[in-house]
């Protein structure tokens, strides 16, 4: 006991604690390791800000970035399950790849602009190339925006959110955060059918998974059954609501029309149409590179500020199929001489819908009738009640 007190003794006093600084913490300047991870994390906040897709968001308010928030967490949810079934080479490349084409095209659909109407458009219109006129009033005197002090091409409407025309504008999408324009058409309708088919291929592989009950002969956990099954859920849903989503674009795509064209025609029966056929109708959106028409890297080649027209069907003669081009010597400036060469909008059957997607393909008079009579009503119905549902959740 002598000794250990005598070594305690003559052991030194522990330092005194330092001193706090009479101005408050330390300063963090001092510390360089600190100071080398505030600055790369600066750095790269600055590079993620500079980019596209959070510059286009600047002037936006927050609400616009919560569906497109709500879509990343549903394809989150969605790969995360699909990842929980182990799946094999093969399935993992096909959704990985329709995963890529989806979020590649979303990104091209965001930071891509529309189209906008030329400065040169201020002063006096391109008379040569505009068949649309004014709706209201005597009908002829040329489309003009009040609010961007612009003659207004054809196909061009105000976008409210953009605060600007934009060029063969179809509609403002929300889980883009983007018109969709002349210039950004293509990347939506990618957008849509590689989401389409990402999750119901990721929604099959998860039905079957569900059903065996197990991963390559190894029983599911709770937590894999959790996945799996929210996975299904979420899948489903949009399963549902994106195919035929896909199914009616795809079908404005190979008429050449936009979803206000659309209603446009339903409502005050449109004379002018745009369709010049099926191929010119994919390349007017898709590009003149048909190679590249799945993949999200191109768009059209056009201005976007004329398109060729055809009129609408006659009732008694029908060798009136001649595309008028624009600037061509056939089309005149005035609406009367678009107007006399058309009719009202004619409701056509589903029998004359099939002769015009087969073409030249023979049709047997009776199997046309079976299908008018088989799908005819049921069309009909089909057709209505999405007119009905679309018009009262726009409205």
């Amino acid at each position: 006991a002598t000794s250990s007190a005598a070594a305690a003794a003559a052991a030194p006093p522990p330092p005194p604690p330092p001193a706090a600084s009479a101005s408050g913490p330390p300063d963090p300047e001092s510390d360089p390791a600190l100071q080398s991870v505030l600055a790369a994390y600066d750095h790269f906040v600055e590079a993620v800000a500079g980019t596209e897709f959070f510059q286009h968001f600047a002037d936006m308010p927050l609400a616009h970035t919560f569906p497109m928030i709500t879509v990343a967490a549903c394809y989150g949810l969605v790969a995360s399950s699909f990842a929980m079934t182990l799946p094999a080479q093969l399935p993992a490349a096909i959704f990985g790849g329709l995963f890529a084409g989806s979020a590649t095209s979303l990104y091209q659909g965001v930071v891509t602009d529309p189209g906008r109407i030329p400065d040169e458009w201020k002063e006096s219109p391109q008379r040569e190339v505009i068949h649309e006129r004014k709706k209201k009033g005597a009908g002829e005197e040329f489309r003009f925006c009040q609010k961007e002090q612009k003659y207004k091409p054809d196909r061009a409407h105000f976008c409210r959110q953009l605060h600007r025309n934009v060029l063969r504008m179809d509609h403002f999408c929300p889980f883009l955060a983007n018109c969709i324009g002349h210039r950004n058409h293509k990347h939506f309708y990618l957008f849509l059918l590689y989401t389409a088919l990402a999750i119901v291929f990721a929604d099959v592989r998860l039905f079957a998974v569900a059903i065996q009950g197990s991963v390559h002969g190894a029983p599911l956990a709770a937590m894999q059954q959790f996945l799996v099954g929210n996975g299904i859920v979420v899948s489903s849903v949009v399963s549902a609501v994106m195919v035929p989503f896909v199914g009616f674009h795809s079908w404005l795509l190979s008429r050449n029309m936009t979803t206000i064209e659309y209603y446009e025609t339903y409502r005050s029966r449109r004379h002018i149409t745009y369709d010049v056929g099926l191929f010119e109708n994919i390349r007017s959106v898709f590009g003149d590179e048909w190679w590249l028409w799945l993949l999200p890297v191109s768009g059209p080649s056009t201005s976007g500020l004329s398109y060729p027209v055809r009129p609408a069907p006659l009732e008694e003669d029908d060798d009136n199929d001649d595309l008028i081009e624009p600037g061509a010597s056939g089309a005149s400036s005035s609406t009367e001489a678009v107007a006399a060469a058309m009719r009202p909008h004619q409701k056509k059957k589903f029998s004359d819908f099939v002769k015009e997607a087969c073409g030249p393909l023979p049709i047997l008079p009776g199997a046309a009738c079976a299908a008018e009579e088989i799908f005819g009503d049921f069309g009909k119905m089909c057709a209505g009640f999405w007119t009905g549902a679309t018009l009262r959740w726009r409205n």
